[in-house]
């Protein structure tokens, strides 16, 4: 192979300009795209975390809200059931 032949070959393989720019304003896009993300995730943990510690201050200090009548069946524990089916099989 000569030294023109693998010139050629060079050639061929590397982009164009025009390709590297398209695929820097892609990846710039991109990353720009990635930090708005996290941007959002982050504040999005920071008032979880917000909520979290003043849930656990609450419980710290016993100074609990109260449950509306509706959610307070939901808390409670089942009511046994009569046992009038033990010992038959």
């Amino acid at each position: 192979m000569t030294i023109e032949a693998v010139r050629e070959e060079t050639r061929a393989l590397t982009p164009s300009a025009s390709t590297v720019r398209a695929s820097r304003a892609r990846a710039k896009k991109t990353l720009n795209q990635t930090r708005e993300f996290q941007k959002g995730r982050r504040a999005t943990e920071a008032s979880h975390l917000r909520e979290a510690a003043a849930l656990f201050q609450m419980h710290k200090n016993r100074m609990f809200p109260t449950i509306h009548p509706k959610m307070a069946s939901f808390f409670q524990l089942p009511k046994s059931r009569p046992s009038s089916t033990a010992g038959t099989t």
